[in-house]
C-alpha cells in the first residue's frame, strides 16, 4: 500500500481543537509576506473570515440558510469582480461542500456557473432592491445538515492545526512541508466520490480539490500570499471544473503547486515536478487579473 493514513486519537483531536473563525495558536506570529501590490486584488483578512464563520455558525442554531433561503454572512464588496472573487475564495476555504456562498451585484437574473456551488447548481447575483447590493450571502444545500457540516468543519481544523503547529516558518520550506504531509498522507480519489477538503484531511482521499483547498487553508492560516485556480483558458478565464491547483506570490512573481499531479502514479516517494515551478506569461496574467481574492 502506498501510504499509512496518520489518524489522531480521540483525545489528542480534542486537546487540539481550535475553535472556528480564529487563527490557530501555531500561525500567530508568523510573518505576512507583502512582496505583491494588493491594490489589483482582494484581501481577505482574518477579521472578515471570522465574520463569515460567524455567520455560518449562527444560522446553524436559527435555520437560516435552509429550504432555499439565504443569510447575511456579514462581508460587504464594491466591485462585482470583488464579489465574485470573495464568493469564489469563502468558497473553497470552507473544508465542505455543503455550503454555497453568493453575492448581490445589484443587478436582476445575472447568474455565473461556478464550481463552488457544485451539482450543477449556479452563482445568484440576484439584485431585488438596491439595499443589498454588495453583499456576500450562503446557505446550506438542501442534502446538508448544518450542525453535521460544522462538526466536519472542526475535525478538518483539528487535524490542520497540528500541521501549522510542525511547520518550520520560512516560506519556501513551509509550502514544501504542506505539499509533503498532503503527498504522505492522503491519496487521490480515483471514485471521483470524495472532492473536498474534509475527505482529504479526515476520510483520507480526494479529487484534486481536496487537494488544493487543503494547500489553500493551511496557506490562509500561515499568512502566506496563496491563490487557487481552476484551468485558465486563452481568453485568461477560468474553467474550475476541470482541475484545482494552488500559486504562491513571491517576490512579485506567482509560482505554481499541484499536489495533486505530484501525487499520482508515484510509488513510492515524492517528486516535485508540479511544485514552485514559475508560472507561464497566461498564468501570470490571469493571476494578475482582476477576479483574482488570494488570501
Amino acid at each position: 500500500m502506498k501510504k499509512t493514513l496518520k489518524r489522531m486519537t480521540a483525545a489528542f483531536a480534542a486537546a487540539v481543537m481550535i475553535a472556528a473563525g480564529t487563527v490557530p495558536a501555531s500561525a500567530a506570529g508568523l510573518p505576512k509576506y507583502e512582496s505583491y501590490d494588493h491594490s489589483r486584488t482582494t484581501w481577505l483578512s482574518m477579521e472578515q473570515y471570522n465574520t463569515f464563520m460567524n455567520a455560518v455558525r449562527q444560522s446553524a442554531v436559527t435555520g437560516a440558510g435552509t429550504d432555499g433561503n439565504y443569510f447575511d454572512t456579514g462581508i460587504r464588496f464594491s466591485t462585482y469582480e470583488e464579489g465574485a472573487g470573495v464568493a469564489h475564495l469563502l468558497g473553497h476555504l470552507f473544508p465542505t461542500r455543503g455550503l454555497s456562498v453568493l453575492c448581490n451585484n445589484g443587478w436582476s437574473g445575472i447568474t455565473l456557473t461556478c464550481d463552488d456551488c457544485g451539482d450543477g447548481e449556479s452563482y445568484h447575483y440576484y439584485g431585488d432592491s438596491s439595499e443589498n447590493y454588495g453583499k456576500i450571502y450562503a446557505c446550506w444545500k438542501s442534502y446538508a445538515d448544518p450542525a453535521t457540516e460544522l462538526l466536519k468543519v472542526d475535525a478538518t481544523d483539528a487535524v490542520l492545526a497540528q500541521v501549522l503547529a510542525a511547520a518550520p516558518a520560512e516560506l519556501y520550506e513551509r509550502c514544501k512541508f504542506f505539499h509533503d504531509w498532503i503527498i504522505n498522507n492522503f491519496s487521490y480519489d480515483r471514485s471521483l466520490v470524495n472532492n473536498d477538503m474534509y475527505s482529504l484531511v479526515c476520510l483520507g482521499s480526494s479529487t484534486c480539490r481536496g487537494y488544493a483547498d487543503a494547500f489553500l487553508r493551511l496557506c490562509y492560516f500561515s499568512g502566506i500570499d496563496s491563490a487557487l485556480t481552476g484551468v485558465v483558458t486563452e481568453n485568461n478565464q477560468t474553467k474550475d471544473a476541470d482541475h484545482y491547483r494552488n500559486a504562491i506570490m513571491v517576490d512579485g512573481h506567482w509560482y505554481m503547486v499541484d499536489t495533486t499531479w505530484d501525487d499520482l502514479n508515484v510509488s513510492p516517494g515524492i517528486r516535485y515536478d508540479y511544485f514552485w515551478y514559475p508560472a507561464n506569461e497566461k498564468w501570470q496574467n490571469f493571476l494578475n487579473g482582476p477576479f483574482l481574492v488570494f488570501v
